[in-house]
Formats: structure tokens, sequence, C-alpha cells
């Protein structure tokens, strides 16, 4: 199913675009964190409301979990039991966001920043194993095993002879840490 064109776009296409994409998010974060650090650019993370940086973490969830499930239902590159393991951190992630916007919390950053913290740790144990064996070309051991009943990750899409899914994972995980860390400082001592 790799081969199959969808929109227009063939699977290594996709995997490229999503690169770019994670690349993009990637500088976005760095940029936050340089001006939330800023003192004349502090004020403008005060003025954003709570709910609003919901919306945010809602859409970058949305948009990781539809590029996520395209790579499996519409390619045919279904996820090892490592990348199952993050997208069962990831889920919860936006169904706290979508249940904080009904219920107004405001905790649910707390429970997002912890999923998110276990998501970027696992995401990083696997995207090392990943950088040794397809960027290092060494030998290595996957942890996804044959066993599993899952597939491995013997045969994993490298975009641009570095990016794999699991750095995709890491790096959504640290915007969202990023953004959690922000709302906390600007909301965890003030209710509104």
């Amino acid at each position: 199913m790799k081969d199959a064109i969808f929109m227009g776009i063939n699977f290594q296409q996709f995997a490229d675009l999503n690169s770019i994409g994670i690349f993009l998010l990637f500088l976005f974060t760095i940029k936050i964190i340089v001006l939330f650090n800023l003192k004349k650019y502090k004020h403008y993370f005060k003025q954003i409301s709570y709910d609003d940086y919901m919306w945010g973490i809602i859409l970058i969830l949305i948009i990781s979990i539809v590029g996520a499930n395209m790579y499996a239902y519409i390619w045919g590159d279904y996820p090892c039991e490592l990348c199952w393991y993050q997208r069962v951190l990831i889920y919860p992630m936006l169904i706290l966001a979508a249940s904080e916007l009904y219920f107004k919390t405001r905790v649910a950053h707390k429970f997002i920043a912890v999923l998110s913290v276990m998501t970027f740790l696992l995401a990083s144990y696997h995207y090392y194993n990943h950088f040794m064996k397809y960027v290092l070309g060494k030998a290595v051991i996957m942890p996804c095993s044959q066993a599993s009943g899952l597939p491995n990750c013997a045969d994993a899409i490298v975009s641009y002879g570095f990016v794999t899914m699991p750095l995709m994972s890491a790096v959504v995980a640290f915007f969202l840490i990023t953004v959690m860390v922000i709302i906390n400082k600007v909301y965890g001592k003030r209710i509104d």
C-alpha cells in the first residue's frame, strides 16, 4: 500500500511533508521559548486565555493523530509496539484538553504535561534506536520485536536522512511540554 497515491501525493512525499511540518513546529516552539523569556513579550502570553491555549493544544493533537493514522490506514505503515505506546499516551491528551473546554477546571494542563513528558521520554528512547540504526548505520537490536505480533521497526520510513515517526512524536511532546510550562507560569497562581 505504500505505493498508493492519496490526494496526489505518495507515501514518501507525505512523510517528507510531515517532516517539514514537524521542523516548523520545532522552530515555532523555540520562538515561543525565546519570546516568553524576554520581558517585553511576556505580557502577550498573559493576554491569551486558558481556553485559547487548550484550543491550540487540541489543534496540534488532532493534526498529530490524523497524520499518524494516515500513515497506518492509508499507506499501511502500521505502528510498532513503541509507537503504539506513544499513541496510547497522546490520545488521552486530546480528551483532557477537550473536556477542559467543557468543565473549565483549569487543571488539565498538569495532566497533559505529565503525559507529554512520558511521551517525550518514550519517543526519545525510540528515536535513539532509530538514529543508531538508520542514521549511523549501527547494528542495533530494536526494542520492537517480531514476537509482539505488531509490526517492528525493521522498515521504518526515514525522511531527509534522519526524521522518523518517533522524532515527530518527540517534537510534538516537546511543544506540548513548552505550552504547559507557559500555562502553568501564567495561570498557576491566578484564577480568572
